[in-house]
């Protein structure tokens, strides 16, 4: 938050302006609601008492941060500590991975052909 607020501190001064510009700033609004919504699930009075690498594993679910929903820590706290993770799940979401990226590199590149201008097939009869 020091990046976004205070672009030129000296703390900030050691990072490319890409950096404290785009970087830092993406899912800010984000962190704030996940945040608050943990503020109001402790004054409503819920027992979460998450430790501080849940709490951080929280705030930083990568799946979310960009594009959300805004997820609730009573959700995902159980999901966080069941810890029942088998090398087939990791091996299964490894494959889903490169099956993603795959799809991202070679498929969109196939079919982004001919939507610059000046490329792809020429209609003119």
């Amino acid at each position: 938050m020091v990046f976004r607020y205070l672009p030129a501190s000296p703390a900030a001064e050691h990072y490319s302006s890409f950096v404290r510009l785009i970087v830092i700033p993406a899912g800010i609004s984000f962190w704030t609601f996940e945040a608050l919504g943990y503020l109001f699930d402790v004054y409503r009075g819920e027992d979460l008492d998450p430790t501080l690498l849940e709490f951080c594993l929280f705030l930083s679910f990568w799946p979310t941060v960009l594009s959300g929903p805004v997820c609730r820590l009573p959700d995902l706290l159980p999901k966080l500590r069941s810890r029942n993770w088998e090398w087939d799940d990791l091996s299964e979401g490894s494959r889903q991975i490169v099956v993603g990226l795959f799809l991202k590199v070679v498929l969109a590149q196939i079919l982004s052909t001919g939507l610059d201008p000046g490329s792809g097939v020429d209609s003119a009869l």
